[in-house]
Formats: structure tokens, sequence, C-alpha cells
């Protein structure tokens, strides 16, 4: 169980930075894969309570625990255990991205120069620059 979650965490999040740079996200593989192993982890945990609950419903009553174990603990943790990796590596990648467009927006807020032309009120003509600094 251990080695197909690692698995499936890795895949997620070579997944997520793989469909983000087809996409032009700027984001970075650690922190998708650092996502995806909280939602994992998360997901985990949520399977594990889960089932803890049902067996203490399977001490108090056969018939509701066995439904527990049987039917609500599967239909709660397979969606969870795929769900959650995904949704914790694609926020964590979002804000990878944001990250890394406001420090390229910061890098890139030098001088810039535009040429300005215009006709004047009497007809002549007025050329300059527009700059931004």
């Amino acid at each position: 169980m251990a080695w197909s979650s690692a698995g499936w965490t890795l895949g997620v999040g070579l997944g997520i930075v793989l469909g983000g740079s087809i996409a032009g996200g700027e984001g970075g593989f650690i922190p998708a894969l650092g996502g995806a192993t909280v939602g994992t982890l998360v997901a985990v945990a949520g399977s594990l309570t889960m089932l803890g609950l049902s067996r203490a419903l399977l001490a108090a009553n056969d018939l509701l625990g066995l439904l527990a174990v049987y039917i609500a603990v599967p239909l709660v943790s397979i969606p969870l255990l795929i769900v959650a990796p995904l949704v914790g590596g694609i926020s964590f990648y979002e804000k990878s991205h944001e990250r890394a467009v406001a420090q390229q927006q910061v890098a890139s807020a030098g001088v810039r120069m535009l040429p300005v032309v215009s006709v004047s009120p009497s007809g002549g003509l007025v050329a300059g620059l527009l700059g931004q600094f």
C-alpha cells in the first residue's frame, strides 16, 4: 500500500507539472510533489479514520458494521485517495506559479520606453518618447 501511494503521489506531481508546462505554467515540481504528498497524507488519515469508525460500529452492531466496512469505507476511501493528492498538488503548483510570475514581473520592471507621435492643434507634428521608470 505504501509503495502504491508513493507511486501515485509521484505520478500526480509529474502529471501536474507536465500539464502545467504544456499550458504555459511556471510552477515547480517540488511544490506540486509536496502538495500531492500532503493530499495523500490527508486521504490516508481520512481513510483510516473511516475504517476505525466502521470497526467501532462493527463491534456495536454486526449488520451495520459489515455494511460500513464493506460498502461505506470503499465508497469514501477510494475517491478520497484519488482526488486529495490531485487537489493538493494542483493548489501547491498554482501557488508556485503565482510566485514565479510575480518574480518575473519584478525582474522585468525596469525602464520602458515607447515612441509617441501626435499632431498639435496648430497642425505641427510632435514626436517623442514616453517612458515608464
